[in-house]
């Protein structure tokens, strides 16, 4: 390749692939604000960052836990919010629900140990993947104690 040739794609090739990789990424962005609103995420999720998505988590005291998170988020002011996803026939959180993310808080609470973790949110879906409706019911945590107290019964 002679140096003329390799002037031209400096010149104009790789500008050309800047823009593309643009383009992608404003596609990419833009879907994810799409889901956002049409799901009417809650304005706290949506300006916080993802920290964990679909990952096993696990601690061994006070007690020892391992699960898989859906997905935790890192808020504005610090905060860590773990969210689990459930499908159902309507939008009901269970005790249960809240008992599951209390044990992701104990977790959560080790593995960042100067965050808050005191709320969450159950994302309920119902109906098919072309009629669905989904909805976040933020839901405040049990205490390590109150989890360890479950968990010894």
């Amino acid at each position: 390749m002679d140096t003329s040739t390799k002037f031209l794609i400096v010149v104009f090739g790789v500008p050309l692939a800047l823009s593309a990789f643009e383009q992608l990424m404003h596609r990419i962005a833009g879907g994810a604000h799409f889901w956002q609103q049409g799901e009417n995420m809650p304005r706290e999720l949506r300006r916080s960052t993802v920290l964990m998505n679909e990952e096993a988590i696990s601690c061994t005291h006070p007690i020892p836990i391992q699960g898989r998170v859906d997905q935790v988020f890192l808020s504005q002011g610090g905060e860590v919010i773990p969210l689990d996803t459930k499908t159902r026939s309507a939008h009901r959180v269970m005790e249960s629900d809240v008992v599951q993310l209390s044990v992701y808080a104990v977790a959560l609470r080790q593995k960042y140990p100067t965050a808050n973790v005191s709320h969450g949110y159950i994302r309920t879906v119902v109906g098919s993947v072309n009629d669905k409706s989904v909805v976040y019911h933020r839901v405040r945590l049990l205490s390590d104690r109150a989890v360890v107290r479950i968990a010894i019964g």
